[in-house]
């Protein structure tokens, strides 16, 4: 039998591009001045990333623990609150700020 490994070198590639990138991303713990979404309810719901106040370059992340983190989208991205996701273009303009 004649094995085709060129798809698994191509998943391979991809899979160490990925986590080589999640080792640079920057992550730092929550100012003290804005509450943190990570509540008990949101836990157990499943809400661990949320939108930071009016700064959409930025996310916060919920670790298991409840600890709130910002973490930055990538260079020319912006968080998208109802996907989720950084993306290109900012979702939410300019409001609420």
């Amino acid at each position: 039998m004649d094995t085709d490994l060129s798809s698994f070198r191509d998943l391979e590639s991809r899979t160490t591009y990925l986590c080589e990138a999640r080792a640079t991303r920057t992550r730092r713990l929550m100012p003290v001045d804005i509450p943190s979404p990570c509540t008990l309810e949101a836990l157990l719901a499943g809400d661990v990333f949320h939108p930071y106040p009016c700064e959409h370059t930025r996310y916060i992340r919920c670790d298991d623990a409840g600890n709130s983190w910002v973490q930055d989208c990538p260079a020319g991205m912006f968080f998208h609150p109802e996907n989720l996701v950084c993306v290109f273009g900012d979702p939410q303009g300019h409001s609420g700020c």
